[in-house]
């Protein structure tokens, strides 16, 4: 989750575009990336693990915007994705599209 060099649009993909963050029962951040997927982070250490990569098919549909998280009481993680066709960069098209491409997955 670091990135040196930051151009806007031009780099959101390579170095990431935070949606959601949270802090779980173990008090380790998720965090959720737009672009990437979602992420456990180590506070302390700065350690990371990536728990869903946002590639990963869903039901034949990848996720191109990853926007929104929410923890269960029983530990499951809700993910929202705006579309399965157009990324943060392009999301005006996603209302111009009006197809209802969006989605909540359980990872």
């Amino acid at each position: 989750l670091k990135c040196v060099i930051f151009v806007p649009e031009a780099s959101m993909a390579q170095c990431g575009y935070l949606t959601s963050i949270r802090i779980d029962s173990n008090g380790l951040l998720l965090v959720l990336d737009a672009y990437r997927g979602l992420f456990r982070v180590n506070p302390t250490t700065g350690a990371t693990e990536l728990l869903w990569q946002a590639s990963t098919p869903v039901n034949g549909r990848v996720s191109k915007y990853l926007n929104g998280m929410a923890i269960a009481p029983d530990g499951n993680i809700y993910l929202s994705d705006s579309s399965d066709n157009f990324d943060v960069v392009n999301d005006i098209y996603i209302i111009m599209e009006g197809r209802p491409s969006g989605r909540y997955t359980r990872n």
